[in-house]
């Protein structure tokens, strides 16, 4: 254990704790943060970090990665990059933890003591000969193999755009996570659901000229310390909404303020003392007197918040509760959190939120081992209930516009949906991501980009998001931009697959070989390829390895579609790159028999470019249209 300040930092357990408390900071952060505080009072340089955290990994930016963890660390900590109480930066070298630390040791504390100057590492070389060096051009690339050896599982991701700088216009609010001062953890979803609701009813008050953060992206700064300056960088916003909550007996206590990022200004703060059973109407109250404020500083409408939707305390306490289950997005967690809807549902059957919840729930469970026509005529039946108590439920809109998109293949009913969904939340950024793919199967890629990056703005902290943006630059021939989204997802996530296999599609676009052979090879070796086949690999030119790959790759994709466990589809991508026209055709017959979700979205694959100009190809893409000319 090292202790510093108010701080333990649990080397064994890679925990860090505030007061006893648990502090979130991500696993890359808290590698970072161990080397700094075991070297307390020593320069630690970029070079030896990088090293210690990556590795000799080849395929991520050490400058932007070590950067963010950085930045994470002393927000974690409530530091100060102009004047630091733990984490200094060493101009051109490095950095150096400037805070006493102890190290605890079966009970007794010593002093980490400081190594001599002597013994400090050496300056870094220059990153930007690196940096040149690891992104120069190769020769002209084979087209991209490793999107192949994903498949479709980014379809299968939910709707998580990433960061972009905000439209200049908006006035763009972050609702940060409020804590719970109640002492009892159990008690922790209602300060969730206190968040989760002023978010969507805030979503909703001046569309034209406010702009809120996505709940995905906030949740990075629930249980750690608060720096709004940071915050809002990071966020992109000039304002934050921040809070907590203390619930004792039948009594709940709300204290929010509102404060502008510039100056970290005050513009309105309140508390609020009710009755349990009057909670259910308070985050309405607390959301009007936001935009109340919000309007007689910056905006100039006077949109209505929306009312809540349930008066029966028990029905709202089952509601919260399956939001904070369905946070977890796992199979497990997704399963009770649709009890907890349920049961509100059952005891408030006009709670058109609750409807809202379950059908997203059920659409996001058929991506974990469900049956998708087990659960989607369920999600149907929820969204409509819930539409028709709140024919404005952004949620229920999307989760039919997305049913709509990916398994009826009628992106023109879908876009109906999506826009629909935008009109009653224009910050509902799940309907920018599905309209983003509406606009691909469209062939209009150009607004797809535009559509993504607009969700991008309202959800700018998410590692998936990032990742899924990158997999809509690949369909519009960004290859330049898809490779700068994934190399941010890799500073988040090192280990998400995924990326991976987008940037080597994004690198092979761009004439890179060498690059896309070794992300190749790691997701072989991530994916339980045998030895031999990596081996084969070896000694032999860029060309020849990534041919040898594919060939490993069609085997085993082949072994899993005929098991019901994989794509047909992802079968003709690789047999396409491999160049067998007659075989991938056939494939891509069989996913369109199988109707494929991803199908809907395959005019557009790069790697068919080798069989557009086929008439058999053409044939199955006006099958995958013609569903969108059915009314049903």
């Amino acid at each position: 254990m090292l202790r510093f300040g108010v701080f333990e930092l649990d080397v064994t357990s890679a925990e860090l704790r505030r007061e006893g408390l648990p502090v979130k900071l991500q696993p890359q952060p808290v590698k970072v943060l161990t080397l700094l505080a075991e070297k307390a009072g020593s320069v630690v340089t970029r070079e030896d970090l990088q090293a210690a955290v990556w590795g000799d990994s080849t395929f991520v930016d050490f400058d932007r990665g070590l950067n963010f963890c950085v930045l994470q660390i002393r927000n974690a900590l409530g530091d100060d990059a102009d004047n630091p109480r733990f984490v200094q930066t060493v101009p051109r070298r490095g950095y150096r933890f400037v805070a006493q630390v102890q190290r605890i040791e079966n009970g007794a504390a010593t002093a980490v003591a400081a190594e001599s100057p002597a013994a400090e590492p050496k300056a870094p070389k220059s990153t930007t000969d690196s940096d040149a060096r690891r992104l120069a051009p190769r020769a002209l690339a084979a087209v991209g193999l490793v999107l192949a050896l994903l498949g479709g599982a980014v379809l299968l991701s939910r709707r998580e755009p990433p960061a972009a700088t905000p439209s200049p216009a908006r006035v763009m609010l972050a609702v940060l996570p409020f804590e719970n001062m109640s002492g009892e953890k159990s008690h922790a979803f209602f300060a969730d659901g206190i968040t989760e609701e002023l978010i969507t009813h805030l979503g909703r008050v001046d569309p034209e000229t406010l702009g809120v953060i996505a709940r995905t992206s906030v949740l990075k700064y629930k249980d750690g310390a608060k720096d709004i300056a940071q915050i809002g960088r990071e966020l992109g916003v000039s304002h934050v909404l921040e809070g907590s909550v203390r619930r004792e007996a039948d009594r709940v206590r709300v204290t929010a303020q509102l404060i502008r990022v510039s100056d970290q200004t005050h513009l309105w703060a309140e508390s609020y003392d009710r009755p349990l059973q009057e909670s259910l109407s308070l985050q309405d109250e607390v959301a009007q007197r936001v935009a109340t404020a919000l309007r007689a500083k910056l905006l100039a409408a006077n949109a209505p918040v929306s009312q809540p939707s349930t008066r029966d305390p028990r029905a709202y306490e089952a509601y919260l509760e399956g939001r904070a289950l369905a946070s977890l997005r796992s199979a497990d967690g997704l399963t009770r959190a649709l009890e907890r809807f349920d049961a509100a549902r059952a005891l408030d059957p006009g709670y058109a939120a609750a409807h809202a919840a379950a059908a997203d729930a059920l659409f996001q469970i058929r991506f974990r081992g469900r049956d998708a026509r087990e659960v989607l005529p369920k999600a149907r039946a929820a969204a409509e209930s819930a539409l028709a108590i709140d024919p404005s439920s952004a949620e229920a809109l999307t989760v039919l516009g997305s049913v709509k998109l990916w398994h009826a293949w009628q992106p023109t009913a879908a876009q109906d949906f999506l826009e629909r969904a935008l009109r009653a939340n224009p910050s509902y950024a799940p309907a920018h991501h599905d309209l983003a793919w509406v606009r691909i199967a469209q062939g209009r890629l150009d607004d797809a980009v535009a559509a993504i990056r607009r969700g991008q703005e309202l959800d700018p902290l998410s590692a998936r998001a990032t990742m899924d943006v990158g997999w809509v630059l690949l369909r519009a021939r960004r290859y330049a931009d898809a490779a700068a989204q994934a190399r941010k997802t890799l500073e988040l996530e090192p280990r998400m697959l995924e990326a991976t296999g987008c940037l080597a599609e994004a690198l092979a676009g761009l004439g890179q070989r060498s690059e896309a052979v070794a992300l190749t090879r790691r997701v072989m070796q991530e994916t339980g390829a045998p030895a031999s086949a990596l081996a084969a690999l070896e000694g032999v030119d860029a060309a020849e390895a990534l041919r040898r790959a594919g060939e490993w790759r069609v085997a085993r994709s082949r072994e899993r579609a005929l098991a019901g466990t994989g794509s047909w589809q992802s079968v003709a991508i690789d047999e396409a790159l491999l160049g067998r026209r007659d075989e991938a055709l056939s494939s891509l017959q069989k996913a369109l028999v199988a109707h494929e979700q991803s199908m809907v979205v395959a005019e557009f694959v790069p790697a068919f470019d080798l069989i557009r100009s086929d008439p058999r190809f053409q044939t199955i893409v006006d099958a995958v249209k013609a569903k969108d000319r059915r009314k049903d």
